[in-house]
């Protein structure tokens, strides 16, 4: 292996970096701050196009006998779980912030039924396409999207598209997870086993702001424009077509597997 440099951390910098404080369920301002990852996807959510590159989409296929009340009291069990699912961003001169809803605000359900279309996997795939590209208001909310669709009467899709300010790739298998808990409890009329939330995303984020401040954020900032110093501002990768003048974030996906050898 070819190391192209070393990057030297000295005594303070590693003391400075170790120190870093527990993140606690502290008293709320009145305004919360967004996270640095939530400011930079704030900023490219304006760009022209750069809102769908922001959607995460979760599609769950639910055979069998469904329970369609003990499926609402489930994804209203999220949002209520979860602050995030039920967070906007208001902006005050020029700044964003976090506005946290009520736990129970639940959440809306659209139901599609395709059991009399002509190809249903198909009409469903053109669904599923135009659910995840539909537009968020990031002040208005919500930012996730529930939608039950039928396909026939043992055999449902639930949908739930959320943009990235609110929940992330991990937050996926979490959700998930999570939802069949809240749905089996609510089928056998008994509380959900989940394990109570010491802190919400909205305490990391006043975590983060406290504590990459002052000298830990000028050193870290420091160590990054050294690290990152001379490297390409586009990256230059052999495609097939030329790069558009303006970034259109379209793109596809290629399955392959690996051969175990």
């Amino acid at each position: 292996m070819k190391l192209a440099r070393t990057i030297q951390i000295n005594a303070t910098d590693a003391a400075l970096l170790s120190a870093v404080p527990p993140i606690e369920a502290l008293p709320r301002p009145s305004r919360v701050p967004l996270s640095l990852p939530q400011q930079r996807l704030w900023f490219l959510s304006r760009l022209a196009g750069g809102s769908e590159a922001c959607h995460i989409q979760m599609g769950l296929r639910l055979r069998g006998e469904l329970d369609e009340a003990a499926l609402q009291s489930a994804l209203d069990g999220l949002v209520a779980r979860h602050e995030m699912l039920r967070t906007t961003f208001g902006v005050k001169d020029g700044e964003p912030f976090q506005q946290i809803g009520p736990a129970d605000v639940g959440q809306p359900l659209e139901r599609n039924d395709l059991t009399a279309a002509a190809d249903v996997e198909a009409t469903l795939q053109d669904l599923m396409r135009h659910e995840a590209q539909a537009a968020f208001d990031l002040e208005a909310g919500p930012l996730i999207r529930g939608r039950l669709v039928r396909l026939a009467v043992d055999d449902h899709v639930l949908l739930i598209t959320m943009h990235r300010m609110v929940s992330d790739d991990r937050s996926r298998r979490i959700l998930t997870r999570e939802f069949s808990e809240l749905y089996a409890a609510a089928r056998e009329g008994r509380a959900d086993r989940l394990t109570p939330l010491p802190v919400q995303y909205a305490d990391y984020a006043l975590w983060q702001r406290r504590w990459l401040a002052g000298e830990v954020l000028e050193r870290q900032s420091a160590y990054w424009l050294r690290t990152l110093a001379g490297a390409p501002t586009v990256l230059k990768l052999p495609t097939d077509q030329p790069r558009p003048a303006q970034q259109d974030y379209s793109g596809s996906y290629v399955e392959f597997a690996l051969h175990e050898p």
